[in-house]
């Protein structure tokens, strides 16, 4: 059964992002590097975007998982910010795009949205704490797995309980830090035990 994320809702922001502003990103390209400024705000029509974030020692590792109807970029500022994050489509995706300081406007001034954003933030800090608790996993298979199972629990399963969305295994070495040799060890482990199932070049978390 083939299953996509495009029947989640976009409410309310559709109402603002203006359809003439969708841009591609494809699985794996970056829609925005650290250090980049912008002054935009997007907003998931399609698919999913992961946030990964660097340490001091230049370990990387997943800090946000954004789906349909999720913001991304979004500040309370009006003047462009600089990213700390790389923001890179987890599968191939669709956002909308506008400015920053209309899109506040636009926000702040309508109850309705104003509550939807709090709502978001609230949203984006529990999946930053779920995220942030896999990197204290005592083993390295035990992190990979705590990322993939909130990637399930970002994005939805299929009806045979498996992940909706697969993720590639060069965006999961990113995603977890992980050394690409012990990553396919731990991968290897994990799908003797029955926990991820591994397609082509990707792999799929398993309930």
């Amino acid at each position: 059964m083939k299953h996509d994320t495009t029947t989640l809702p976009i409410a309310p922001w559709d109402t603002i992002f203006p359809e003439t502003s969708r841009r591609n990103v494809p699985c794996e390209l970056d829609l925005y590097t650290p250090g980049e400024s912008s002054d935009s705000v997007f907003l998931v029509e399609k698919g999913g975007i992961v946030e990964i974030r660097a340490d001091g020692l230049g370990i990387t590792h997943a800090v946000g998982l954004s789906g349909p109807g999720a913001l991304l970029g979004a500040r309370l500022t009006t003047t462009a910010a600089v990213h700390a994050v790389r923001a890179t489509a987890i599968v191939d995706s669709i956002v909308r795009v506008m400015e920053r300081a209309k899109f506040l406007q636009s926000t702040l001034s309508n109850p309705e949205l104003a509550a939807a954003y709090m709502h978001q933030l609230a949203n984006r800090l529990e999946t930053a704490r779920h995220l942030s608790e896999t990197c204290a996993a005592p083993t390295t298979g035990d992190h990979i797995l705590g990322v993939l199972e909130t990637v399930a629990a970002t994005f939805g399963v299929r009806d045979d309980g498996s992940a909706t969305v697969p993720v590639q295994e060069t965006l999961l070495e990113r995603m977890t830090g992980t050394p690409h040799r012990l990553l396919i060890a731990a991968v290897h482990e994990l799908r003797s035990h029955g926990l991820v199932r591994i397609e082509k070049d990707a792999v799929r978390w398993v309930l």
